[in-house]
C-alpha cells in the first residue's frame, strides 16, 4: 500500500507497460513478498559478516579529521555480490513457495505455505538446550530498517 504507488502517473506507467500491480496490505509485507520471506536475513547476515570482516581487518585509511574512511562502493558492490551469491537457489524458489506465488496450479505445492507451523510442531519435545539462538538477533532487528550505508561508518 505503498502511496507513490497510487498515484494516477504511476498507474498510467503501470498500465502502459501492461503490469499489473497486486496490493500488498499494510502489516503484511512480511507473509507476502518473498524478499521478506527468507532473503533479507540471510543477504544482510552475510553482507555484515563481509562488512564486519572489513572494519576488522581492511585497509584502515582516516579523513583529515582523523575518522576512518568508509568503504569503497567497489567494495560495498563486491560485498553485495558475495552475500547475493550465498543464497542458495533452492532458498530463493522456496520462499516464492512460502509466499504461495510460484506454487503448483494443481494445489500440490500448497503445503510450502505451512512449512515453518508443520515443523515447529515436529520439534514440540525439543529442550532448550538443543535450540540454538539466532544469530545476532538483537542487532539484526536494530539494523533491519538502517540503509547500508549508514553501518559503514
Amino acid at each position: 500500500m505503498f502511496r507513490a504507488h497510487l498515484v494516477d502517473s504511476v498507474q498510467k506507467n503501470l498500465l502502459r507497460r501492461k503490469t499489473h500491480k497486486a496490493v500488498i496490505p499494510g502489516g503484511c509485507t512480511s507473509l507476502l513478498q518473498p524478499q521478506d520471506v527468507s532473503l533479507n536475513k540471510p543477504f544482510k547476515t552475510k553482507t555484515r559478516a563481509l562488512w564486519t570482516e572489513w572494519m576488522i581487518s581492511g585497509p584502515k585509511e582516516y579523513t583529515a579529521g582523523g575518522n576512518q574512511r568508509r568503504a569503497s562502493y567497489q567494495q560495498v558492490c563486491e560485498w553485495t555480490i558475495s552475500a547475493w551469491d550465498s543464497i542458495s537457489k533452492e532458498t530463493v524458489i522456496k520462499s516464492f513457495k512460502k509466499c504461495g506465488i510460484s506454487n503448483a496450479i494443481d494445489g500440490s505445492e500448497d503445503d510450502a505455505l505451512y512449512d515453518d507451523l508443520i515443523n515447529s510442531s515436529d520439534n514440540t519435545t525439543t529442550t532448550t538446550a538443543e535450540v540454538e539462538p539466532e544469530e545476532d538477533s538483537e542487532l539484526d532487528d536494530m539494523y533491519d530498517d538502517m540503509p547500508l550505508s549508514d553501518l559503514q561508518m
